[in-house]
């Protein structure tokens, strides 16, 4: 569909179809009608064999805990997946901002061994504050949030419409696990994009059947305002719901990557994903983070950034004598730099630091940057030369002075 036809949806002049009985409507696509005070909102609730949703699980009488998420948090704080509620909005728009009304609430939970699915519609904009007080249960019964992309979106817009409504009781500090994020650190530069979509396709194996695309989801809500009813409205819910069900299964998913990270069995991560969980074991466990790179082979750190994360890891860590034979291994600029480091503060044998230099001024020369042949940013070369020249010089200074 091209941008004219998209534009024909918000068309003032496109005939309105006579409006219908938004109650018999909402009662045709299984939603219950709540009250509260003069507000009328609608409740739609699904229960799903938690083997449905997430067919490893198959018992879940006991307590299910998610050991390889909780472990790298970094917070000390042991996550159970019937402890989360997951949690996912349809909005009026693709803003934060005071304009914008959720005006269809999605959660899910564990209870006994199903997975439910409950949805709140709002059948007008004064249903808004009874949804919110509703809700309020919800929140203060489980600990913790379960979101994709919530931290930046769905959570800040809820906490305006609770300070808009004057409705108290929402927990501020509620805690998020925001998948997207873990997604991105992960498979970012592996896939195109870090979506929901994305991760339901090339790591779940979920292909949804005429989903509703996303910037078509307002109109709906638009539509059933004006007219009582939009079929539309049907793939609304069940987009939500899907939404719902795959943040569960992705999140068993993401923990059993980091449990497999966290027992070395680093041949069952997907394709591709090894240099970006190197990058995320380097802030959260650095063992971990010396141990994937010697399984993946040094030639993951064909990355910069990666290569001198390993240096100072190796270092962090005391493992000098492993630290010096990959520089020697890789004799680049960077590992004569510190080679040359190495052999004047530690070793004290400045003659031994001085060849290093004499060594990187032979690559600096012929514009390279390590014996490989990799070619010498120009933007570079002047500022390395200056460096090495400054510790060289010194170096003389300390030979002279030990004659």
């Amino acid at each position: 569909m091209n941008l004219k036809d998209k534009l024909k949806i918000y068309s003032s002049t496109e005939t309105t179809a006579q409006s219908s009985d938004p109650v018999s409507f909402l009662e045709s696509l299984g939603g219950t009608r709540k009250t509260d005070g003069n507000s009328v909102f609608w409740k739609f609730a699904e229960v799903y064999p938690l083997n449905s949703i997430i067919p490893e699980y198959s018992d879940i009488s006991g307590t299910t805990q998610l050991r390889g998420y909780s472990a790298f948090q970094g917070k000390g704080e042991m996550f159970d997946l019937a402890s989360l509620l997951f949690f996912d909005l349809e909005t009026t728009s693709l803003s934060t901002g005071t304009g914008n009304y959720p005006f269809l609430t999605g959660i899910g939970y564990v209870s006994d061994e199903n997975f439910i699915v409950e949805q709140f519609f709002m059948q007008d904009y004064s249903s808004e504050p009874a949804i919110l007080r509703d809700l309020l249960q919800y929140f203060h019964s489980f600990p913790a949030l379960v979101t994709f992309n919530g931290k930046s979106f769905d959570v800040p817009l809820l906490k305006s419409r609770y300070r808009l409504n004057r409705v108290p009781g929402f927990p501020v500090h509620m805690h998020n696990v925001d998948l997207l994020h873990p997604c991105r650190a992960m498979f970012r530069s592996v896939y195109d994009s870090c979506s929901l979509k994305t991760m339901e396709e090339r790591s779940l194996g979920i292909y949804r059947e005429d989903d509703i695309p996303g910037w078509l989801i307002p109109d709906v809500f638009f539509t059933f305002q004006k007219e009582g009813s939009d079929p539309r409205l049907e793939n609304v819910i069940r987009h939500n719901k899907i939404d719902i069900t795959s943040m569960a299964t992705l999140l068993l998913f993401i923990d059993g990557m980091y449990q497999v990270v966290r027992d070395g069995d680093y041949h069952k991560l997907p394709d591709m994903t090894h240099l970006n969980i190197a990058r995320h074991l380097y802030r959260r466990d650095i063992d971990l983070f010396i141990d994937i790179v010697n399984f993946c082979g040094h030639s993951i750190l064909n990355d910069h950034s990666l290569f001198k994360k390993y240096s100072t890891a190796l270092k962090r860590k005391g493992m000098r004598d492993q630290a010096i034979a990959f520089w020697k291994k890789d004799m680049s600029l960077f590992s004569l730099e510190e080679l040359a480091k190495h052999s004047e503060h530690i070793d004290r044998d400045y003659f031994k630091a001085s060849t290093y230099c004499q060594t990187a001024f032979d690559l600096i020369d012929r514009d390279i940057s390590s014996i490989k042949g990799t070619p010498l940013d120009n933007a570079r070369k002047d500022m390395l030369h200056n460096r090495f020249s400054r510790r060289n010089d010194r170096l003389q200074k300390k030979m002279e002075n030990n004659r």
